[in-house]
């Protein structure tokens, strides 16, 4: 205890802290359209996104066979696509190798994930359904 105190006694009378910091004054970077300026333009700090965003109107065919695969449900089962996307089903190769899978490999590995995504327990059996007979 008796160190601690003769620390912060040192550190009050220390004569470093006594000084005043002093900072440059430099004028701010700011946009202009002047040719003549010799400091490259302010940017922005980049945002990373974790994937990017589609492009819009543009749709990619393999997408579209998933979603032909589910619209051909009954009902209709085209507004889980996104659900099946976020799990890695983004192509028609996707949905069949997630067909072939073992029933136990399938309920085990993916079924909870689905079904926390919002889909209810109907939409996985009538998927399964159309999945064996795809």
């Amino acid at each position: 205890m008796a160190e601690l105190k003769a620390l912060s006694k040192h550190v009050r009378t220390s004569p470093l802290q006594m000084q005043p910091a002093t900072f440059s004054q430099e004028p701010t970077p700011t946009r202009s359209t002047n040719s003549n300026s010799n400091s490259p333009p302010r940017s922005l700090p980049s945002r990373s996104w974790p994937s990017a965003p589609p492009m819009m109107g543009v749709r990619s065919t393999s997408t579209s066979s998933v979603e032909m695969v589910l619209a051909s449900c009954e009902p209709t089962l085209l507004h889980i696509a996104p659900v099946l996307a976020s799990l890695g089903i983004r192509r028609e190769e996707h949905l069949r190798a997630f067909a072939r899978l073992r029933e136990e490999t399938r309920d085990r590995e993916m079924k909870e994930e689905v079904l926390k995504k919002g889909v209810t327990v109907l939409e996985w059996a009538i998927l399964m359904d159309k999945l064996q007979s795809f």
